[in-house]
């Protein structure tokens, strides 16, 4: 493939020019400390891994067209969650929203003795919160095609000593090790009821004025309406994209080839893909990928755009027209909900499509 760091650094700067900021203020916003981001923009240093990572999850409204690089570092199957719950940002939202991270997953800094602090991570991790970038912990929930996240802490300091005062975390001296109290933690109850109640009892312990937290007024302030936010999954759209891609390709497949007009970012597919196998492959992965978000977020698909879906993957009850450019790119590609478990026929008649391209 042709994509490289380079040509997403270009992306990035392009996006940045059209905002009208200078490269200081855009490698601030991406994250980067003022030396790292000189060094990136003039080409001295190259973007890691997990700078990849972070850029292409971030959904923060000026860069969503970046998305459409993540099957380019084979990193949708990792980023199944986060794109399905950090989509296209509301603006008012921005500062607070920016790099939401899981808790499990997050850098975050305590000076509460480790045990302890790792259980309540361990905790906050098994109710599948979150950290944004203010520091706040919250959790998120999809509401058809919105997803809210609903403070809970200012930080996680806050929420770690909350849980060790109401008794749902303690460190065992005699066992040398910490403990969680699931009892306390979930009230007796079994979920959903039980994320709820450990939700709404830690967030209000931690509001009360006699406790002592020391909260500042903005968290205060988003509190009182319990969300900071809903994010838009644009799934659907995504799905007709990629349906349409795969119909046009395989329909076309002896003439095809690749345009060479350009998006609003200056590259066209022929930019970015080697050939004409390479994008229809990404094209049905990324098909398959949407539409497993959209049915795992238990979002409704357009009836018309489900038929074009199951004709393709010859789920309608008859074999696709071509089938025969679709079936062996299903076969060896694993994807979201499928391990697969190519034959060597299967490989055989993969890799003579890739090489007729």
């Amino acid at each position: 493939m042709k994509i490289d760091s380079k040509l997403l650094i270009q992306a990035l700067k392009k996006a940045g020019e059209d905002r009208g900021m200078t490269q200081e203020e855009l490698g601030k916003q991406l994250g980067f400390s003022k030396d790292r981001a000189k060094n990136i923009f003039t080409g001295r240093t190259k973007l890691s891994g997990d700078d990849v990572l972070r850029i292409l999850s971030d959904p923060q409204y000026s860069l969503p067209k970046l998305k459409k690089y993540m099957p380019y570092w084979r990193l949708r199957s990792n980023l199944a969650d986060v794109e399905r719950e950090s989509r296209i940002m509301d603006a008012f939202n921005e500062n607070a929203l920016m790099y939401p991270e899981r808790i499990q997953s997050s850098p975050m800094q305590t000076n509460i003795r480790k045990p302890l602090s790792e259980m309540a991570r361990d905790v906050m991790s098994g109710k599948r919160w979150w950290v944004l970038r203010t520091g706040w912990i919250c959790s998120a929930e999809i509401q058809r095609e919105v997803v809210a996240f609903k403070p809970i802490a200012p930080d996680f300091l806050t929420a770690a000593k909350a849980m060790k005062r109401m008794g749902w975390i303690d460190y065992n001296k005699d066992m040398h090790t910490a403990c969680a109290y699931w009892g306390k933690i979930n009230g007796g109850k079994t979920e959903p009821e039980s994320n709820v109640y450990c939700e709404e009892t830690l967030r209000n312990y931690i509001m009360n004025p006699n406790n002592g937290f020391d909260l500042d007024s903005r968290f205060r302030q988003v509190i009182t309406g319990k969300s900071i936010g809903a994010i838009e999954i644009d799934k659907t759209k995504e799905l007709l994209k990629f349906i349409n891609i795969v119909s046009d390709v395989a329909a076309n497949w002896s003439n095809y080839s690749l345009s060479i007009q350009t998006d609003v970012y200056g590259f066209s597919p022929a930019d970015l893909y080697r050939d004409k196998f390479d994008y229809l492959e990404l094209a049905v992965l990324g098909m398959c990928a949407a539409h497993y978000d959209l049915v795992e977020s238990d979002i409704e698909i357009d009836e018309s755009v489900e038929r074009r879906y199951l004709q393709i993957m010859s789920e309608d009850g008859k074999r696709y027209r071509y089938s025969a450019l679709i079936d062996p790119i299903l076969a060896v590609n694993d994807r979201a909900g499928h391990l697969a478990k190519p034959t060597v026929d299967d490989w055989r008649r993969y890799n003579a499509l890739r090489r007729s391209r």
